[in-house]
């Protein structure tokens, strides 16, 4: 199994409501993830349906301020929740980038506005 492969199951597991599930896919690969966008965001999303958003926002700004670079999806996330942690300034900054870095995503102009 690769390391990518389980991210993206940790991602589908996060969206299940099975976060405890997610992190057990994802703790073996934590040390050669940790640099990669999608590890960011399954990790993420695994915090954030564990009602731990204030760790799922640290995860992204984290990897954000260390590797730069999060793609459309992880942005619009990043916007996604900084609006249900109160902070509507910084997700329309997200969510802004995210549409700026090419997003497809349907609802992003909607949350723009």
């Amino acid at each position: 199994e690769s390391g990518l492969s389980n991210t993206r199951y940790a991602i589908f597991l996060s969206a299940r409501s099975m976060p405890e599930a997610a992190q057990q896919r994802l703790a073996p690969f934590e040390e050669q993830g940790h640099n990669q966008a999608i590890f960011a965001e399954a990790k993420a999303r695994s915090l954030a349906a564990e009602a731990k958003l204030a760790a799922a926002l640290e995860v992204l700004m984290d990897y954000q301020e260390t590797y730069g670079g999060l793609h459309p999806r992880q942005l619009e996330l990043l916007g996604d929740f900084y609006h249900k942690n109160g902070e509507s300034d910084q997700a329309l900054i997200a969510w802004k980038a995210a549409l700026l870095a090419g997003s497809k995503s349907n609802n992003l102009a909607q949350k723009v506005k």
